[in-house]
């Protein structure tokens, strides 16, 4: 499952970084650098809601029951340092999401 969503992601960003850098991607497929903003802005913060609230009880007792490695707040912590900035580096920018 782990390499499955590895290559989803990568398949998303891989066309991110397209449409953004590409003019002739960003023609054939119809989506302009404030489309790609647009879809940045309606699902980063759905994407930060699939890690739970970050003061989540039960994430916390998970961790210190061995179940995970790490609880939601830190879960959203280090998707929010890896996305910002490869966001950042297509001059997109991070408008809503803590």
């Amino acid at each position: 499952m782990v390499n499955e969503e590895k290559f989803h992601a990568a398949f998303g960003a891989r066309r991110i970084a397209d449409a953004v850098r590409n003019p002739e991607y960003a023609r054939l497929c119809g989506a302009s650098r404030e489309d790609v903003q647009r879809a940045i802005d309606k699902w980063y913060p759905r994407a930060l809601d699939t890690f739970g609230k970050s003061d989540s009880r039960g994430s916390e007792l998970a961790v210190a029951y061995g179940i995970r490695r790490w609880g939601n707040a830190e879960l959203r912590r280090m998707y929010k340092e890896d996305i910002d900035a490869r966001l950042k580096a297509l001059g997109l920018e991070v408008r809503q999401g803590e």
